[in-house]
């Protein structure tokens, strides 16, 4: 039997980015990143955003990094979802007995994925179908045809957006399932061998 050995500096990498996501939602919902840089401490707070915003990037590099060739498990997807939900309803629910959320939002809470809450989840989740299509596509062509197809989707991403889907599938601020499947095929094997 085969055993996976842990990549100390993957996960050393996964809880920098996770503490970089939680110093980003902090200064946002505190409202520390509307800033107007005509201070010093603004700038302190544009240092830290422009610092933590690698956080996603290196999200989806360690997911592609440890993606790579392997199957896609749909059980974890869904369990993924589930949770989405599960949290999303519990925070609605807590905020509407509280007063801070109506009705129409208590039901929307029901349905993060569906409607746009968390665009990482909506992302990733149009990309794991794709995934046997890459891994299958990806392992035919060789290094430069992987460099010009990643351009080409950068371009797609950032010009094209799909109607109806906009969060989720175009390149907003970097985020979107498109630049998930770039990060993906950057970290191909082939790429980085000699």
């Amino acid at each position: 039997m085969v055993t996976k050995q842990r990549n100390w500096g993957v996960d050393r990498a996964r809880l920098f980015a996770m503490f970089c996501v939680v110093l980003i939602h902090n200064n946002l919902q505190g409202g520390a990143l509307k800033f107007d840089l005509l201070s010093f401490q603004s700038l302190i707070f544009a240092l830290i955003e422009n610092c933590g915003i690698i956080a996603v990037n290196l999200f989806a590099i360690i997911s592609g990094y440890l993606m790579c060739d392997s199957r896609v498990n749909l059980s974890k997807a869904i369990s993924l979802w589930v949770e989405a939900i599960i949290w999303s309803g519990f925070v609605g629910v807590l905020l509407y007995l509280n007063g801070s959320l109506g009705k129409m939002e208590l039901l929307k809470s029901f349905f993060p994925v569906s409607n746009g809450f968390y665009w990482y989840l909506n992302a990733y989740f149009l990309m794991l179908p794709l995934l046997p299509i890459l891994n299958a596509g990806l392992s035919k062509i060789d290094r430069r045809d992987i460099a010009n197809l990643s351009m080409l989707l950068c371009l797609m991403g950032s010009l094209a957006s799909f109607p109806g889907w906009s969060n989720g599938t175009r390149i907003e601020a970097g985020y979107s399932t498109i630049w998930l499947v770039v990060l993906y095929m950057g970290m191909r094997p082939k790429l980085w061998r000699r």
